[in-house]
């Protein structure tokens, strides 16, 4: 039976002739119409293998559904022969890449992230963090089109519930401007159809440093088209590490001045449930309730031992205890959708979201002499968040699809901190508020058209107006803030050839990065390893343990943008692709550890607070591949798959004095090298990645200098389908324990530090199933 449902013809709608929808899609595919013509009797894999090719090169697509929807007239029915009806895989238009369902489950990954770090056009640092045009720290992470709850990270998801992947080169009308680098917008299954139990687990070793995880999801539907799911996902993580700290007083010459060693541990749990139910009210009108319960505890221990030539104001021993909890995070949405005969959709959205949650710090330090000091800080924080959305979608005129959408929304926070030092309440209450309070009004509207000027050539103008005030409340004098912010969006498309095969995107955009409102706070954090003497003043403190603070004339981040990418399709699936970004950035924000006179101390103190510290540039170049060996053996072989990427990166931060005067955790050269085989006999996937990041240094405007050394990071899997609904997974991350070293270096001060950590080699088991 299976046999005889690959050999069937499967039938495949397709766009009228001309249509501005047939065009598009079959620029991205870049093969155009396929008449498929078998001239002799090949074997059944050979067959396979060869549908398999063709249906993900055609213009099949199912997650076009806007251009499906504009359609007006009847479509044509066209009869492709082939042996499968899998969706494209890795969809490339202007500005835009998909990765669709079908790339998500061939990619056999653990989460999200894992996914996102493969694909050559997504920048992956040093420390781990994912972004765009090397720019991790400006990148927008989106769920379902919108900021995530608090304690769900869209990232750590597992790809067995996402539809697709949309990564966006640069800010746009309808992703908002906070997205100076781009928007990586993860799309959750819709799952309008019955969808059976679906559930996977995990366990990660080694004992010392272990984790479990368990997600499921499952949909009903009933015969009037409604339908109810739920998903869940729940985490258990014990980390365990080590770094050993050499420090001297000067530069890092001969022996160190004392030697550090830090045991650091922690457990990190979380747990999400998301109800929906979907109801059709007619043939054209839908409504859905969307719900997200979110429970999150992360909490880290430090333990730290030093030897040698320590003064007073470094303690022989250190124990440092930081944790995040919320309990709970609570969302509910209720959306409302009207099909349109002429074509697109009405969408309007009410969402409420309620967040309590709580970080604290604690610290004890204890000298030769045996004197103990003990600090504790907490950070409680109640928010409340209201949005209305109204859109407009998949409007067609002519040539010209337009949407739009208004949108309106309100979010205040209540925040109480306290100190406590040698258990009684710290003096710190006398010159601020424990008490600290904020509300962000934001109104917006945005347009976009999307318009075939030709039949190679394809333009998207988008322009997107919002209105901001804000109100502080946790100093003397409020701080009160009122932006009107005006950001147009323009992408090229040009397809370079007849095949469509080569095509030419170039955008341009300005964006915004707006700081978060308790970051200008200028009530400080007082820093567990370093902490105060006495519970009536604080006396000096180091630079490696600072206090930290707002700062209530921050601006926010500008940006203008430019994107040029060349995607090339070689043969079959086998693609290549150049970019080129360009950003300019003003007002930027840094970090910037400093000496100042504070008035929470008699003597001057070190403070990390965030600062604008002016104009900055920053550029990029990419060039990426991805190979299947089956589009240049013309002999039948077995699935090999090679892709990778080349990514430099420049910077150069204007006020700040040179050289290496470069954005922070931005890696000059970053190599990614990826295999995938499928054997040819069994059912079995074997996937392994290379990751490496030149050395990089890079200082700021307070003379604090960082360095990094080259770092490998090498991992590699395994998949054995036992079924055609289950398989199991072997993962093993950090297969090479380089060590990781960190240098940093105060001027003007002679202090200077050196870290070394060395990550731990681990192994995932992974079942997964469906009933």
């Amino acid at each position: 039976m299976y046999l005889q449902q690959l050999q069937r013809p499967i039938q495949v709608q397709a766009p009228r002739q001309g249509h501005r929808s047939d065009r598009r899609m079959s620029r991205r595919t870049g093969t155009g119409h396929v008449e498929t013509v078998i001239p002799r009797a090949w074997s059944f894999q050979t067959r396979l293998w060869l549908a398999c090719v063709i249906v993900w090169s055609g213009p099949c697509w199912g997650g076009e559904a806007v251009a499906a929807q504009d359609e007006v007239k009847p479509l044509e029915r066209v009869e492709v022969d082939g042996s499968g009806g899998d969706k494209l895989t890795r969809e490339v238009a202007a500005g835009k890449i998909t990765l669709g369902r079908t790339w998500l489950t061939r990619s056999n990954a653990l989460t999200v992230r894992d996914v996102l770090q493969r694909d050559p056009a997504v920048t992956v640092s040093a420390s781990g963090r994912i972004g765009l045009q090397g720019l991790v720290g400006y990148t927008q992470v989106l769920l379902d089109g919108d900021l995530p709850p608090r304690g769900l990270d869209p990232l750590d998801l597992p790809p067995s519930q996402i539809d697709r992947i949309e990564i966006i080169r640069g800010a746009t009308a309808e992703t908002g401007l906070t997205a100076i680098a781009g928007t990586v917008n993860v799309i959750r299954r819709k799952q309008k159809s019955r969808l059976p139990l679906e559930w996977s687990s995990q366990l990660r070793g080694p004992q010392s440093d272990h984790s479990a995880r368990f997600s499921a999801q499952a949909t009903w539907r009933d015969e009037q088209g409604g339908s109810a799911g739920f998903t869940v996902n729940a985490h258990r993580q014990r980390p365990d590490g080590a770094i050993v700290q050499s420090g001297w007083f000067g530069p890092p010459e001969g022996d160190p001045d004392w030697l550090e060693q830090t045991r650091t541990s922690g457990r990190n749990d979380s747990l999400s449930v998301s109800p929906r139910a979907n109801w059709r009210l007619n043939n054209s009108d839908s409504l859905s309730v969307n719900a997200h319960f979110i429970s999150a505890l992360y909490e880290q221990s430090r333990r730290s031992q030093r030897q040698g030539n320590i003064g007073g104001d470094f303690p022989q021993f250190t124990t440092h205890v930081w944790s995040w909890v919320t309990s709970p995070s609570l969302e509910g949405k209720v959306e409302w959708e009207r099909q349109i005969e002429s074509g697109g959709r009405w969408l309007s959205r009410w969402s409420q979201s309620w967040t309590e949650e709580g970080m604290s710090t604690s610290g004890m330090t204890e000298g030769k002499a045996g004197a103990v000091q003990q600090l504790r800080n907490s950070d409680e924080r109640s928010r409340r968040s209201t949005e209305m959305r109204v859109q407009r979608l998949g409007w067609v005129l002519g040539e010209h699809k337009l949407q739009w959408g208004a949108q309106w929304k309100r979010e205040s926070v209540n925040q109480r901190q306290h100190i406590e030092i040698a258990g009684d309440p710290s003096f710190l209450d006398e010159f601020f508020s424990p008490e600290a309070s904020s509300r962000n009004d934001e109104a917006s509207i945005w347009a976009e058209d999307e318009w075939d000027w030709s039949e190679v050539i394809s333009v998207n103008f988008g322009l997107r107006y919002e209105r901001r005030e804000g109100l502080f409340h946790g100093m003397v004098q409020p701080i009160r803030r009122r932006l009107n912010l005006l950001a147009p969006s323009v992408n090229f498309s040009w397809a370079l050839d007849e095949a469509l095969k080569h095509n030419l995107s170039v955008g341009v955009s300005r964006g915004f990065k707006m700081p978060l409102a308790m970051r200008l706070n200028p009530r400080p954090i007082i820093n567990p390893a370093s902490p105060c003497s006495s519970p009536e003043a604080c006396g000096t403190n180091r630079p490696d343990a600072p206090d930290r603070a707002g700062n209530p004339t921050l601006q926010p981040e500008t940006s203008w943008g430019l994107d040029v990418n060349l995607d090339s399709t070689l043969r079959g699936q086998s693609t290549t692709s150049i970019g080129i970004s360009m950003r300019q950035l003003d007002q930027v924000v840094l970090n910037s550890t400093s000496l100042e006179q504070v008035p929470w101390s008699w003597q001057a103190r070190w403070v990390e607070r965030p600062r604008n510290e002016g104009r900055a540039w920053s550029r990029g170049l990419t060039l990426g591949a991805h190979l299947v060996a089956a589009d240049w053996l013309d002999a039948p072989a077995p699935t090999l798959e090679v892709s990778g990427s080349l990514q430099w990166a420049w910077s150069e931060i204007r006020q700040v004095v040179g050289p290496n005067n470069r954005l922070a955790d931005q890696s000059p050269l970053t190599a990614k090298f990826g295999v995938k085989y499928r054997w040819k006999r069994w059912p079995l996937d074997i996937l392994s990645d290379l990751i490496w990041h030149q050395a990089n240094r890079w200082r700021n405007a307070a003379g604090l200098s960082e360095w990094q050394n080259s770092r490998l990071a090498w991992s590699a899997s395994g998949t054995w389908k036992t079924s055609s609904k289950s398989q199991i997974s072997i993962h093993g991350n950090q297969l090479l324990r380089s060590t990781q070293s960190s240098l940093t270096e105060w001027s003007g001060v002679d202090f200077s530090t050196l870290n070394l950590h060395r990550p731990r080699s681990s192994l995932t088991l992974t079942w997964s199933s469906s009933l």
